[in-house]
C-alpha cells in the first residue's frame, strides 16, 4: 500500500495541516484579507509555522525514530473485520443499556429512600 517513508511523509504533512488549522483558529483568523480575499494573514502564518514544525520534527532523529517505530507497530496490529466490529458494537450497546437500567433502578430506589427518610 505504499512504502514506509511515504506514510511517514503523509504523517508529517498531516502534522503541518493540523498545526496550521490550530494556529489559524487560535489567532482568530484576524487580519487583512489577502490573495483575493480567500486567506488572511492568520492562514498564511499558520501554514508557514505548520510546515516549519513538521520540517523540524522530520529532521529530529528522536521524533523521526518514534514515528518510524510507531508505523512498524501499526503494521503488526490485527485489525478486526467488519463483522467482528458490528458484533462487538452490538454487545457494547446492549450492555450499556443494561448497566443504565440497573443504575437507574438503584438511583430511583435510593432517591426514594432518602427523600422519605430525610423528609
Amino acid at each position: 500500500m505504499g512504502s514506509k517513508q511515504t506514510w511517514i511523509m503523509v504523517f508529517y504533512i498531516g502534522v503541518a495541516a493540523v498545526f496550521a488549522l490550530f494556529f489559524n483558529k487560535a489567532s482568530g483568523a484576524y487580519g487583512e484579507k489577502i490573495l483575493s480575499g480567500a486567506f488572511t494573514y492568520g492562514h498564511v502564518i499558520g501554514l508557514v509555522l505548520g510546515v516549519a514544525v513538521a520540517a523540524i520534527a522530520y529532521t529530529n532523529k528522536k521524533a523521526n525514530s518514534f514515528v518510524s517505530e510507531s508505523f512498524d507497530q501499526l503494521v503488526k496490529v490485527a485489525w478486526p473485520t467488519r463483522d467482528e466490529t458490528k458484533s462487538n458494537t452490538i454487545v457494547v450497546v446492549v450492555f450499556s443499556f443494561i448497566a443504565a437500567g440497573i443504575l437507574g433502578v438503584f438511583d430511583f430506589v435510593f432517591s426514594t429512600l432518602t427523600s422519605k427518610t430525610l423528609f
